[in-house]
């Protein structure tokens, strides 16, 4: 190599460099090592050994480099030689031998190959800048494994998913097909979409004339009655709560009509189902009138309240007259015994 070029303070700086770098003679297909600095041979796992006047194939053994990076090498500085052009290698696997001379660590590389000296139709050497880019590789190569598995993870939810979604417009027929013959309302929150959905009887009992769309915060929660709006909300909250419920609603409330002002009773019975993941997915059940019920019952027991209260004073007299009548029977049974004596 001339003596010139590798004195240069220039060349020197950029040769001497942290960024891993070799020349090597441009005598293809041998390609005879002339220097390497130190960040090459720690970046090949070669400190300590001299590869100086040794060829590239005999310090880095191709037939370990790992599939087909022997071959790319070899292509690239050849080209590099006979181009007399500088050729940017794209991303190739070439395997170096490990530090404690154990076996070999795989290594991925991206080399710059710079002709250096010589004429223009062929030059003297080929300086080729060494980018170790292992870490990026396998990192890349970590994220994509883990891309694959978190597809195949999401496959299998979204089948089950479509399953259990599968099952619940069935359950819903079901419930469509019963609910006329109940006089039952029914609902349906798909909890995904954020949409609800009311059928006519289910507006009635709520008080709602209108056939817009509804909401759970406008319509349901305006609906409930002011003494019963904060239980029935825990409940709800709980409900869509997998660690504190399996789904099942049953619960009842009192409505004011949103338009009439009327005040019903109501039962309403459903479930929440879940994903997997122990999301909610979708919230269906119906609504039933329990209004004559909860007023037979209010009239029942206002009666035996009114009842108890206006019995209470005869009883207590009845009682009175029960105790002097005790009292009288002990007092001659004791004036009997006397006589006798």
């Amino acid at each position: 190599m001339p003596i010139g070029i590798l004195q240069d303070p220039i060349f020197k700086a950029l040769f001497n460099s942290p960024v891993p770098r070799i020349i090597v003679h441009a005598d293809a297909p041998v390609f005879t090592i002339v220097i390497s600095n130190d960040a090459h041979k720690v970046a090949t796992n070669l400190v300590g050994k001299e590869i100086s006047g040794k060829s590239v194939w005999e310090t880095f053994d191709p037939t370990e480099a790992g599939g087909n990076g022997g071959k790319l090498l070899l292509d690239a500085l050849t080209k590099a030689q006979t181009t007399n052009q500088t050729i940017l290698m794209q991303p190739f696997r070439y395997d170096m031998g490990a530090i404690d001379g154990n076996g070999m660590v795989e290594k991925w590389w991206q080399l710059e190959i710079t002709p250096i000296g010589g004429d223009a139709h062929k030059p003297s050497f080929l300086l080729t800048t060494t980018n170790d880019i292992t870490s990026h590789v396998i990192k890349e190569r970590e994220i994509e494994e883990a891309r694959l598995v978190l597809q195949e993870v999401n496959s299998s939810l979204e089948a089950k998913v479509a399953e259990r979604t599968s099952e619940l417009a069935r359950a819903y027929e079901q419930v469509s097909l019963s609910k006329h013959a109940a006089q039952l309302g029914t609902f349906d929150l798909d909890l995904i979409k954020g949409t609800m959905e009311w059928d006519s009887r289910c507006r009635e009992l709520f008080g709602i004339s209108h056939e817009q769309e509804v909401t759970y915060d406008h319509d349901f929660l305006t609906g409930l009655h002011p003494d019963d709006k904060e239980r029935v909300v825990e409940l709800i909250s709980n409900l869509f709560d997998a660690s504190k419920s399996n789904g099942d609603y049953d619960v009842e409330y009192r409505t004011v009509g949103v338009i009439d002002a009327k005040l019903r009773w109501v039962r309403a019975k459903g479930k929440v189902y879940f994903n997997l993941a122990g999301q909610p997915q979708r919230f269906i059940g119906s609504v039933l009138d329990i209004t004559d019920r909860k007023t037979e019952e209010q009239l029942r027991n206002g009666f035996i309240s009114m009842a108890s209260h206006e019995l209470k004073t005869p009883l207590t007299s009845l009682q009175g007259y029960i105790q002097l009548l005790k009292k009288n029977k002990a007092h001659k049974s004791m004036n009997l015994r006397d006589l006798h004596c």
